[in-house]
C-alpha cells in the first residue's frame, strides 16, 4: 500500500497507536487492498512463472479468518444471518472439574492470565481469553468470520481457475487446511491456545486431485499436519528421510484404506512454563501438562463438547492408564525411525 501511495492508516489504526480489539462488523477497506487479495495476486504471479514441464510446490498462507472480527464488503453483508450458527456459551459450573486456569481466565475482567504465567522473557500464554468486551457482539463477530471465509473461498477459486486454464490442474494436488481452530464464545471463551477443545484442535483438511482423491464423501480418519511432508514426498516419488515424522496419507486419499493411525497428538508449548500435550483417539481425548498432576480426560462419543472431565474419577482410572500408555507409544512413533547402525565404535 505504501508503494501504491495509499493512506492505509484509516484502515489500520494500529499505525497511529490505536487498536480496538472489540471492533466487529463491516470493514470499510476496499477489497482491492485487503491482504487476502494481495496474497492471492502474489500466488498467481508465482504460478504464472512456473514452467509447465517442471515439478513445483506452492504454499499460499492467508491471515484470515482472524480477529478483529471485521470483514470487507460485499462479503460481510452476503452472510445469511438467518442461518447463522451460534454455539452455546458458558454453562454455569462447567469448569468445576477442569484445571484451575479455565475458571481463572473466564472470570478475569482483563486479559485472563495473571503475571505468574509469564516466563522469563515476559511472554504470556497466548490468545485464549474470555473477551467480555465482545459481549452482545457475538453474532456480528461470527458473521464477520464467515464473511472472511467466503472471501478466501472466492480467492482460492481464482487460483484453481488458473490451474485449470493452464492445464496444471490435471497434475496438481491441492490441500486446504489451517494451523488451528478458533473458539467464538463457546464455553464463554474466545480464540485459541491452551484450552483443548475440539473447536481449537480440530481443523479443516480438504484434499483435491484429479485421478488421485477417491473419497468424495470424506473421511473420519485421524490425520495431523505433521503428516503432510511425508505425504507430499510420497506422491512426488521422492525419497523419504528415515527420521521424518508423520504418516503417509496417500492410502487414505486414494481409498486403499480407511486410516493409517489409531491416535494422534496435539502439542502446545505456550511459554517456558506451560507445556501441554493432547492425545486424541477415535473415542477419547487425554490432556497432560508438564510438571503438573492435573489433567483432562474426555469421552468424545458421549461428551463431544467436553463438559465432563473424567481425569480424577476412580471408575475411569483404567481408561486413563490405557491412554497414558497410548500417549507414550504414539510419541515414540512420532520420532521417526532410527538410522541403521553402521559401526559399533
Amino acid at each position: 500500500m505504501e508503494d501504491q501511495k495509499v493512506d492505509f492508516t484509516k484502515w489500520f489504526p494500529d499505525e497511529t497507536g490505536v487498536h480496538d480489539h472489540a471492533q466487529t462488523g463491516s470493514w470499510n477497506i476496499s477489497e482491492q487492498y485487503h491482504d487476502t487479495t494481495w496474497i492471492t495476486n502474489e500466488a498467481l504471479s508465482h504460478l504464472e512463472s512456473i514452467p509447465n514441464d517442471e515439478p513445483w510446490f506452492s504454499w499460499v498462507s492467508y491471515n484470515d479468518p482472524h480477529e478483529p472480527f471485521v470483514c470487507p464488503e460485499p462479503w460481510f453483508s452476503q452472510v445469511d444471518t438467518d442461518a447463522l450458527p451460534m454455539r452455546e456459551g458458558y454453562r454455569e459450573g462447567e469448569f468445576a472439574d477442569k484445571p484451575f486456569f479455565y475458571s481463572e481466565v473466564y472470570e478475569s475482567p482483563g486479559s485472563g492470565w495473571s503475571e505468574s504465567w509469564r516466563d522469563s522473557s515476559g511472554h504470556d500464554v497466548p490468545c485464549a481469553y474470555s473477551r467480555k468486551d465482545l459481549s452482545g457482539k457475538e453474532r456480528e463477530a461470527m458473521q464477520a468470520t464467515l464473511g472472511m471465509v467466503a472471501m478466501i473461498d472466492h480467492h482460492v477459486g481464482r487460483l484453481i481457475d488458473h490451474l485449470e486454464a493452464t492445464g496444471l490442474a490435471e497434475n496438481t494436488l491441492i490441500i486446504f487446511t489451517s494451523d488451528h481452530g478458533e473458539l467464538h464464545g463457546q464455553h464463554g471463551l474466545w480464540h485459541k491456545g491452551l484450552f483443548a477443545y475440539e473447536e481449537v484442535q480440530r481443523i479443516p483438511f480438504l484434499a483435491w486431485g484429479p485421478g488421485l482423491i477417491r473419497r468424495p464423501s470424506g473421511s473420519g480418519a485421524l490425520v495431523n499436519l505433521v503428516d503432510l511432508p511425508k505425504t507430499f514426498l510420497s506422491l512426488a516419488g521422492l525419497p523419504i528421510p528415515q527420521s521424518i515424522q508423520g504418516c503417509d496419507l496417500t492410502p487414505i486419499l486414494t481409498g486403499q484404506c480407511d486410516t493409517v493411525r489409531d491416535a494422534t497428538t496435539v502439542e502446545l508449548q505456550a511459554t517456558q512454563k506451560v507445556y501441554q500435550l493432547t492425545l486424541i483417539t477415535e473415542t477419547h481425548k487425554l490432556v497432560v501438562y508438564r510438571n503438573q498432576d492435573y489433567g483432562e480426560l474426555y469421552d468424545l462419543e458421549k461428551d463431544p463438547d467436553q463438559y465432563v472431565n473424567l481425569w480424577a474419577l476412580p471408575d475411569c482410572a483404567g481408561t486413563k492408564s490405557e491412554l497414558l500408555l497410548k500417549l507414550a507409544q504414539t510419541r515414540l512413533k512420532e520420532e521417526g525411525h532410527t538410522h541403521p547402525r553402521k559401526a559399533y565404535a
